[in-house]
This record gives structure tokens, sequence and C-alpha cells, in this order.
């Protein structure tokens, strides 16, 4: 591949990628506020476990196609720990 090209092509997706990260309004997850809305206590890490299986929820988080239907789900203030369509939702409610 000719040098120039590719300066120039990997400078137009450094380009591409920085404008798409000012003009995006970073949202949380909508697991955090799910948690936060738990208001989890001490005895939520004494399961040594927990922690490592939030780690992966967070992933599942990031990856779900679904943030936008959670996103309405939190806004409408359910009293439901976790929407029944959500990937995490055994662990969120294992979270006291």
């Amino acid at each position: 591949m000719d040098p120039v090209f590719a300066l120039i092509a990997s400078s137009a997706l450094l380009a591409a990628g920085l404008a798409l990260a000012v003009t995006r309004r970073p949202q949380p997850l909508p697991l955090a506020t799910i948690v936060a809305r738990r208001r989890p206590g001490p005895r939520s890490l004494e399961d040594t476990g927990i922690l490592a299986e939030m780690a992966d929820a967070v992933g599942r988080c990031r990856a779900c196609p679904r943030t936008d239907a959670c996103h309405r789900w939190l806004a409408a203030g359910s009293d439901e720990a976790c929407p029944g369509f959500c990937p995490n939702r055994s662990v969120v409610e294992r979270i006291e």
C-alpha cells in the first residue's frame, strides 16, 4: 500500500473518530443507574463473586442492542429491579 495513501486514510479515520467523540453526548450505562436504584449496601460486597459478575455485567451492558429500550424503561420509573429483557437481570436481583 502506498504510504501516502495509508497516512491520509488513517488521518481521516482518526478525524472521524474524534468528531464522533466530541459530538456524542456520553450517557452512563443503564446498568449503573439500575444498580444505583437498588442502593447496594456493604453486604453486597460480602459475596466474593459479585464483583467479577458485575465486571461481566458491564461488558454485557455495553454490548447490549437494547440500551435505548433500557433508557426508556428507566425514564418510566418502574418499580421492578430490572427490565425483563436485561441480560443482567439475575445479577442485579442478587444485589442488596
